[in-house]
């Protein structure tokens, strides 16, 4: 059971100022949580061998998607000015 004198010692841990009324509130938060993490002590979260092998390293492939510049064009028709193969764009960058 969680006492006021833990939280005046959490309080002094944690450098705060709480009132008569918080400590009595703060006090049964905290034996709420408590229970609650005991409670999730009691799962059992371990998998079988062979789940652990099907949802290990779940990524995808490192590798190029499609070959290089093969949109660009079709990018490049959208831009409203263009310097080549790239688009201009107006500086958004202050220099102070």
């Amino acid at each position: 059971m969680i006492d006021k004198k833990d939280i005046e010692k959490l309080s002094l841990l944690a450098r705060i100022d709480i009132s008569e009324s918080e400590k009595d509130a703060l006090a049964q938060d905290l034996e709420h949580i408590v229970k609650y993490v005991s409670e999730l002590g009691k799962i059992s979260l371990r998998a079988s061998d062979e789940e652990a092998k099907e949802n290990s390293n779940i990524m995808r492939h490192d590798g190029v998607p499609h070959a290089s510049c093969l949109y660009t064009d079709v990018l490049l028709e959208e831009v409203p000015e263009r310097d080549g193969a790239y688009a201009s764009v107006l500086k958004v960058i202050k220099n102070d």
